[in-house]
Parts: structure tokens; sequence; C-alpha cells
């Protein structure tokens, strides 16, 4: 027997039971607040357009199951932590227990969409992969970045916390409509078109700065490997001054525009992903839709 696999594993568990009270991303709260702001906005552009709106109900069902995603227990978030794997890059196991990217989950749940019996089936299993096109929105877990630092006692990225602004999702997220015309037919594609989209704006650098984002989640030498934190630490949001460009200091206040508007930017594309998945909803057939739209009724 293996040594150290005797040792290794049981120690695994221990810091994983630990390390599973972190958060899954952005808070329960915020994926509500995000599915009922798309709904809002795809139901404006259905009744423009003289489309039948989705129900009250409907979205209720759709938001629950996104919501019930970002509430898994702390025992499955021990097994699976959730963070974004590059198309061309394959998931690992760690120590042989947990699966450290989300992919093959997701694929398996797109797979699945077109299998429910009724309409309410449909709108569950679209409200799940609604949470993980919400997830890809964040940088920490796209990058990605691992963030529980149990010698800090630090167990998510404070860039989650950052709830969304209406006023700046809609300036930066324009025309809603537009989203719905131009959804992407294929969700396996376009999970990755929105992740590499986030990444793409980690690149890019803060306004008037001589520096990127990555200065808050840096990216590995290797593509696919997990990145650090740069040298702004894990202080999104909050009053920070740090090492930038040739030797010079940048400084961040507490809720800076610069912050809220970077934060508004990754909450509309999750608005923009929401609205591209209820045009693909409404896409499909359903031969029990006459039986549900019934239910939601009563």
């Amino acid at each position: 027997m293996n040594v150290l696999n005797v040792w290794f594993k049981p120690l695994l568990l221990i810091a994983l039971t630990t390390s599973s009270m972190s958060a899954w991303a952005y808070p329960a709260s915020t994926h509500q607040s995000m599915t009922f702001l798309a709904a809002r906005l795809f139901n404006q552009c259905a009744e423009a357009s003289g489309e039948t709106p989705l129900t009250a109900l409907q979205v209720r069902y759709l938001a629950r199951a996104t919501v019930d995603m970002a509430d898994r227990s702390a025992f499955v978030r021990m097994f699976r932590w959730n963070y974004y794997a590059p198309a061309d890059y394959s998931g690992r196991v760690l120590g042989g227990l947990v699966d450290t990217r989300f992919n093959e989950h997701y694929e398996s749940l797109v797979d699945a969409l077109d299998a429910g019996d009724s309409e309410v089936d449909q709108l569950e299993a679209h409200g799940a992969v609604n949470f993980y096109l919400h997830h890809v929105t964040t940088p920490q877990r796209v990058v990605p970045v691992y963030t529980n630092r149990l010698w800090r006692m630090s167990f998510s990225d404070r860039f989650d916390v950052v709830e969304p602004d209406e006023a700046r999702i809609l300036a930066a997220l324009g025309d809603p409509c537009r989203h719905i015309s131009d959804a992407e037919p294929d969700l396996n594609q376009m999970l990755h078109v929105i992740a590499e989209d986030t990444r793409g704006r980690v690149r890019e650098p803060i306004p008037g700065m001589n520096v990127s984002w990555e200065a808050f989640w840096q990216f590995a030498d290797t593509d696919g490997e997990f990145g650090d934190y740069g040298p702004a630490g894990n202080n999104f949001g909050h009053d920070i001054e740090f090492e930038c460009g040739d030797g010079g200091r940048c400084v961040l206040l507490d809720d800076d525009p610069l912050y809220l508007d970077f934060a508004a930017a990754r909450h509309a594309a999750a608005v923009s992903a929401t609205l591209q998945l209820l045009a693909h909803l409404r896409g499909l057939p359903s031969s029990s839709r006459e039986e549900s739209e019934g239910q939601t009724d009563e």
C-alpha cells in the first residue's frame, strides 16, 4: 500500500471539508436578482414583438433552480470545486477525490435539456444551466484563481459580494432585445464564449492605469493551470495601493467607480446569458406546454 495515499487522502478530505465553506462565486441573492432582471427584459422584448411573455410562475421555476444550485450543500462543494477549464484543456481530479472543473457537469446538464417531460422540467433544467452561465462571468472562476486561503481564513473572492447595480447593468447591456436575437444556439459553445470574454476583460487595462485587472487575478504561465492573486490581492472593491507599471503605485478606493463599472460589465454579461438562455427555452418544442401553462394559471 502506498504510504503517501494513506496519509494524503484523509488530510485532503479534512482540508476540503474546511474549504467547502467557500461561496460558489455569486451568492444566491445575486443569481436571483440577475435572473429576475433578465426575465423582465425578456418579457419587454416579447411584448414589443407581439409574442407571449413568460408568466411569473415560469420565471420563478427558473430562478429557483438557479438559486438551488448556488445553495447546494457543503458536501457537494467538497467534491466539486466549480472552476472553468478552457475548451482545449481537460479537467483534473485532485487526489482521486475532487473534480476541480465543472465543464463535464455543465455539458451533461445541456445534454439533458430536451429530456424533460413537462415545461416545468425544462424550466428547472434551464435554471441549472443558468447558474453555470452566470458562473463564468466571475473572474476568479475562469482565470482561474483558487479562492480558499485557509491560512488567512479567507474562503471567497471579494468580487462576488459586489451587489448588482441595475442602472449600470442596463447601461452596459445596451439593447436587451439584441441579445435575444443574437442568441447562441449552441449552449456548450456559449459557455466558452462567455468565459473567454471574461478572461479577456481581466487582461484589459484598468482605465487610466498602466496595469490590467490581472493586478487582482493573475493568469498562470501555463494555460489551464490555476493562477494566483496579483499584487492587489483579493481586495476587489476595497481601498488598495499596489505596484503597477515601471515601479509606480496605483490606487483604488472603496467602492471606486472603476470597480463598479467593471463589476457591472460582468453582471451585464450574466444577464445577457440568461436572455439568450430564455430564447433557447422559448424555441424548444414541448408537447406538454399547454398543460403546463394551464398549471401556472392556478
